[in-house]
């Protein structure tokens, strides 16, 4: 099955959403008045209202879905509204909430959020008490735009794929899935810009696609939707994709055929990827990949004490054979024989009178580098197994479950991971007794209000604590009375943060009343220490609030800007998104000198500035705020970039088109300008552009044989051409050809009796006047190749693996 997998996790939250109000519409289910409630959610509170869609008169909508969302962003409760567009969600805690609603599947009516916003992040909050009934909660969803098209591939249309729609910010807008004829219509759609992907029914073997004939999100083409718009002709061609298939066995006497092994296949820049899990048989078959160079990792289920690999035999993808494959070319005999792991295993127990075994606690194995390899869960006794090891020596790491009052310690008994003790385990060995007693924890516990007549507790607010080294920290969200209790810290001395809610107005503070890390007073505790009262009451923050639009004729508001603010220091201290009609707020800011900046995120042909239309990298304007001060009309007007667009191939027999190449615009006094990355086809667009003449560095990604250069193929930022960048305007055919590159390669050894082959260690190659040129790291046989150099001199560092005594 094809798949993206740089998708936005809130993409995927909204994209099983939508599969799920899919499945119950045509099981035929009934839906109206049903409410859903999570496991946290048990109050007394309840919110009610109505929905209807906008019309003459408007209409009630049945089926429509209502979530209320926390303060801190989180799912709390939903409900549907039944025949007369009515719903009321209950059971709910005491504290500040949004509510999303969604218009009922096929109906097309814009969703929102509570204030008529059209994100999460401009959602007005609202204030509900325990025991209270707030009615009234109504919303008038707007007439949505819809866009259709058609899906074809291999000369017919294609069934059952399924077109998601994204915003310029990279949010998923809607979802349909294609007919029998093809055909789609993803209505319910707000005004905006958009682009589509569209990707082929499970199991089906076409290439995955974004408009126009784009490989990847960052590379798509986007179009205008206004309000209330029927667009049409958004038609898709999909390519036959290439498939590679095999066969995966376990390692025995004889070698036994594995089912459930998670097969998955991606490209060096994750343009194209593909996965799926073996059958009864072992058997497995990855569809669906564009013309590409990938690698496979096979990783066998968790009751199979198997070690994960990936093509061929190796360990690591760094170290992986590479499968090419063309499009439409069926590659088949990719077999492996997985083998039998190590295993790790012990005993976790709290310290107590009576020492007790500890249930869910986390046993995790990390490599000499510090990966995360594999981890384990403690039973009812306390027991633990971790399988599917390699060869090897790891560092060990065991927590108690989350909210048991004991301290997370490494094996043998150490406070970090770079301290640990390592175990070594052979090929296929099983070893025992690695068992751990965490002793008891320090807790710091208070209560956390705003300030208000009278003050009120904060609930949903993120507490954290930090050492004074960062290496050991807590974290509780307050409860509907604002209070919090952290657990399981060791002795020291810690810095403690209170964070408003999310999207609440009060200003963010440490402890005690200090407004920064560096200011706040320590508090010290001693082994297993309870510390109470550590109380606070955040003020009223300040607000700034404006306008985004683009330079045009007219100016248009301009949705999904980043409008950020930072101290004078640099440090950020809030943000918002722009809505539909250009519009932002921060929120919850502490008296202080900020400047403002205006992100368009580098997807729109506008340019990035500072307030009051200062030019990033400049020297920004700043805006003094006083504690709680609104500060409203701070507006920007951003101008219209240029843009430059080209090709990135490398020399070979023939030449070839090179994915993953990073491209980076600077003008020529070194000031960021922009940057991009190739698609699967080499092609690149620098947009949002400001005017003015810039110089084009274009590096290629890990593990690439191909020569970094600068436009046009010059090795240095001195020597390199310019490219001038006009207003509204496009450079284009800014193509480029990579030479082949040297390469160096050897081995590293730590010294001992008998030197040892030293895995994952780092090798860097710089020129002898010390310019940093491209690096490697060392394999389980300590062997490293770097690759893409230019010709000429280097120095070689040689950096021992985090954790080694070398």
């Amino acid at each position: 099955m094809p798949f993206t997998p740089g998708q936005p996790d809130s993409a995927r939250r909204r994209l099983s959403i939508f599969l799920a109000v899919l499945i119950a519409v045509t099981a035929g289910l009934t839906v109206g008045g049903s409410a859903t409630i999570s496991a946290s959610a048990a109050g007394t509170a309840t919110i009610s209202g109505t929905v209807t869609g906008d019309g003459s008169p408007p209409v009630s909508l049945e089926g429509a879905s209502v979530e209320a969302i926390a303060a801190n962003g989180s799912f709390v409760a939903s409900s549907s509204t039944d025949a007369s567009g009515n719903y009321s969600i209950g059971g709910l805690d005491a504290g500040s909430y949004t509510l999303q609603f969604r218009a009922p599947y096929g109906a097309n009516f814009v969703s929102q959020y509570w204030g008529n916003k059209l994100t999460q992040q401009s959602a007005d909050y609202f204030t509900v008490a325990s025991g209270e009934t707030l009615s009234g909660k109504n919303a008038l969803l707007a007439v949505g735009a819809s866009i259709g098209g058609n899906v074809s591939g291999g000369g017919a249309p294609l069934t059952g794929a399924n077109v998601y729609a994204y915003t310029v910010d990279g949010n998923w807008a809607g979802g349909a899935t294609t007919d029998a004829a093809g055909n789609y219509s993803l209505s319910g759609v707000a005004a905006g810009s958009f682009t589509l992907q569209f990707v082929a029914a499970n199991g089906a073997n076409f290439v995955s696609q974004y408009w126009a004939n784009r490989a990847t999100l960052q590379t798509a083409d986007y179009f205008t939707v206004s309000p209330g718009q029927t667009v049409t002709g958004k038609d898709a061609v999909l390519v036959s994709g290439a498939s590679i298939s095999g066969n995966v066995k376990g390692q025995g006497s004889p070698n036994v055929n594995l089912s459930g092994v998670y097969v998955s296949a991606y490209s060096t820049d994750r343009s194209t990827s593909a996965y799926t899990t073996t059958d009864s048989n072992g058997n497995y078959s990855l569809v669906g990949l564009a013309a590409s160079s990938v690698t496979i990792r096979y990783s066998a289920a968790s009751d199979q004490n198997y070690v994960a690999q990936y093509w061929n035999n190796k360990p690591t993808e760094e170290s992986a054979d590479r499968i090419t494959v063309t499009t439409g070319q069926a590659v088949a005999g990719k077999d492996v024989v997985l083998l039998v792991g190590a295993s790790i295993n012990g005993n976790v127990q709290g310290k107590a009178l009576t020492n007790i075994p500890l249930a869910g606690a986390s046993v995790s194995a990390y490599a000499p580098n510090g990966s995360f390899i594999a981890s384990a869960t403690t039973n009812t006794d306390g027991n633990y197994s971790i399988t599917g090891l390699a060869a090897g020596s790891y560092g060990v790491q065991i927590s108690p479950a989350p909210g048991a009052n004991f301290v997370t310690q490494y094996w043998n008994g150490k406070p970090s991971l770079a301290a640990s003790d390592h175990i070594g385990v052979t090929a296929g060995e099983a070893v025992f007794g690695k068992n751990a007693l965490l002793e008891a924890g320090g807790t710091i516990s208070g209560n956390l209000k705003g300030e208000g007549s009278p003050n009120v507790g904060l609930a949903n607010a993120s507490i954290r604590v930090y050492s004074a080294n960062q290496n050991v920290n807590g974290y509780d969200s307050t409860d509907a009375n604002g209070d919090y209790h952290i657990v399981g810290l060791p002795a020291g001395s810690y810095t403690l943060q209170f964070s408003a809610p999310y999207r609440s107005n009060f200003a963010s503070e440490y402890w005690n009343g200090k407004s920064t890390s560096s200011a706040s007073d320590a508090i010290v505790l001693t082994a297993g220490q309870s510390v109470i009262g550590k109380d606070a009451v955040l003020a009223v923050g300040a607000t700034i609030s404006g306008n985004v639009k683009g330079e045009g004729s007219p100016n248009l508001n301009l949705p999904n800007v980043s409008v950020s603010a930072f101290a004078s220091d640099g440090s950020w201290y809030g943000s918002d998104n722009t809505d539909a009609l250009g519009n932002y707020t921060i929120l919850g800011l502490g008296a202080a000198d900020y400047t403002l900046q205006f992100s368009s995120s580098g997807t729109t042909d506008y340019v990035s500035q500072y307030w009051n239309g200062k030019s990033i990298g400049g020297q920004p304007d700043h805006i003094i705020v006083t504690a709680g001060q609104t500060v409203l009309g701070k507006d920007a007007l951003l101008k219209l970039g240029g843009s430059v667009t080209g090709k990135v191939m490398g020399r070979g027999v023939p030449n070839e088109n090179v994915s993953n190449v990073f491209v980076y615009a600077s003008m020529l006094d070194g000031s960021w300008g922009g940057s991009a990355v190739t698609d699967s086809d080499g092609n690149y667009s620098l947009r949002g552009l400001a005017p003015a003449s810039y110089t084009l560095f274009f590096n290629p990604g890990p593990g690439s044989n191909f020569v970094r250069q600068y436009w046009s193929n010059k090795s240095t930022p001195e020597t390199a051409d310019a490219i001038a960048v006009i207003s509204g305007q496009v450079s284009s055919g800014k193509n480029v050809l990579l030479e082949q590159g040297a390469s160096i390669g050897g081995n590293v050894q730590g010294q001992g009796s008998t030197n040892t082959n030293l895995s994952n260690a780092s090798v860097y190659a710089m020129s002898t006047d010390g310019v940093w040129f491209s690096a490697g790291m060392t394999d389980d046989a300590g062997n490293y190749t770097i690759v893409g150099l230019p010709a000429g001199s280097y120095i070689l560092q040689f950096v021992a693996p985090s954790g080694a005594n070398y």
